[in-house]
């Protein structure tokens, strides 16, 4: 069986008033009589004697070799790829590294359901961004299992787009001016608004804040302003725009 092997070892054909010394070929020993039971810890396979003295003096000595064998379990291991990688590139291949010959159970946690594959190195695409667990089962020949899990990371793909105008005249349409932005480390963010002469209007490092067209707490005047937007993807590029927009009334 599968480490630890717990087992009763009961002796036959033994005069009454015997002494008994169990021999278990892993080290272990015993000197209890019947339904002596034993725990194998390490996997092999074991001879098993029993050395036994009557009451007269007579020894006699058993061995059966390898009589328990205890099997160990596998040691499930993979790789995969490509990481980092975004929704753009969804599909992933795992190279499975667990030693010996077993088969194999994949689990694909995608959004509370699991997908599996019996494939050896099978692909999987993930349908969405977001941070998926991914199990390897494996079962050796003798039935002992073995399991692995880790995590694959899928990032929104990344896009930015500005407005070239807007019109804060307080309809509740259009009336900020912000990018729109995906797939980026939000900490990374920075935009900026400036006039026509240079001036920092504008600046927030909060994604989804616009400017509201005012400047110290009043309206500016319609007009062309220039901006600039720093970010980082999700990947750990940084990306630098300039641009200009129109405030229109």
């Amino acid at each position: 069986g599968c480490a630890p092997v717990e087992v009763n070892f009961t002796a036959d054909n033994v005069p009454v008033g015997s002494t008994y010394l169990w021999s278990f070929g892993d080290g272990g020993a015993s000197q209890d009589a019947d339904l002596t039971s034993y725990s194998f810890a390490n996997p092999g396979c074991w001879d098993v004697t029993l050395d036994i003295t009557t009451p007269e003096g007579c020894q006699s000595s058993s061995t059966i070799a390898s009589y328990i064998c205890v099997y160990d379990y596998p040691v499930p291991a993979f790789t995969f790829g490509p990481q980092p990688t975004t929704i753009l590139e969804p599909t992933i291949l795992f190279t499975n590294l667990t030693p010996g010959n077993n088969s194999y159970t994949w689990t694909f946690d995608v959004g509370g359901i699991d997908d599996t594959s019996n494939e050896i190195n099978p692909n999987y695409t993930f349908p969405d961004p977001g941070i998926y667990e991914v199990c390897l089962d494996a079962v050796s020949l003798q039935g002992c299992p073995g399991q692995v899990c880790d995590f694959v990371e899928i990032l929104e793909e990344f896009l930015v787009y500005v407005p070239n105008a807007f019109t804060p005249d307080g309809d509740a349409i259009n009336n900020e001016f912000a990018p729109i932005i995906s797939g980026i480390i939000p900490d990374s963010y920075e935009f900026l608004v400036f006039n026509r002469w240079g001036e920092l209007i504008y600046n927030s490092q909060l994604v989804g804040n616009g400017w509201d067209g005012t400047y110290k707490g009043v309206m500016s005047q319609q007009d062309v302003y220039v901006w600039k937007l720093k970010v980082q993807d999700q990947l750990g590029k940084t990306h630098e725009y300039i641009g200009h927009v129109t405030l229109v009334k």
